[in-house]
């Protein structure tokens, strides 16, 4: 109440006595009178109100630079950063699938090439085909195995257990 001035002060009388005048229904226009000095006199100490908290909103110079600085410089420079990390990310991405893409390319294309030779080839000798084609595919498999079909069953290593791939559209074997 102490920092309440006088216009405040007046508003809270008016209205208690309105608020009494109009719950208990005596003298309607010492009521209205009342409701009208009210209304003034709290739109007054709305003004004064809203005078204080301009007077408080406006800062200092001080903080008004701080937050020009921020949003001119702290601002753009998070966001570039930000858009820089996600560029790099999504160029990583790329670039590593890119790479797993060319790896898998060269690895079949090494496959290709001596499993062409072998099927164009007639092997008369398979312990001299083997030899031929060993060292060509250890190089880049050094745990492979290896399975020719046809006249004779050739495998690499010898105890290798491979299977005959299945034709499409048959049922496996059981």
């Amino acid at each position: 109440m102490r920092r309440l001035g006088w216009i405040e002060k007046a508003f809270f009388v008016f209205a208690a006595v309105y608020a009494l005048l109009y719950f208990t229904r005596v003298a309607p226009t010492v009521q209205s009178l009342t409701a009208l000095g009210a209304f003034i006199l709290g739109l007054l100490a709305l003004f004064k109100l809203a005078r204080r908290g301009m007077r408080k909103a406006i800062w200092r110079l001080r903080n008004r630079l701080i937050v020009a600085y921020l949003f001119i410089a702290v601002v753009p420079i998070i966001l570039i950063v930000a858009l820089v990390g996600i560029a790099s990310y999504a160029v990583i991405g790329q670039m590593a699938v890119y790479l797993v893409n060319t790896e898998l390319s060269h690895r079949v294309n090494s496959l290709l090439r001596p499993a062409e030779a072998l099927a164009r080839a007639p092997i008369g000798d398979p312990d001299q085909t083997l030899r031929r084609f060993v060292p060509m595919i250890q190089n880049a498999f050094p745990q492979f195995e290896l399975r020719i079909s046809g006249h004779e069953d050739l495998r690499y290593p010898p105890e290798s257990r491979l299977d005959p791939p299945r034709r499409s559209g048959s049922a496996p074997a059981a």
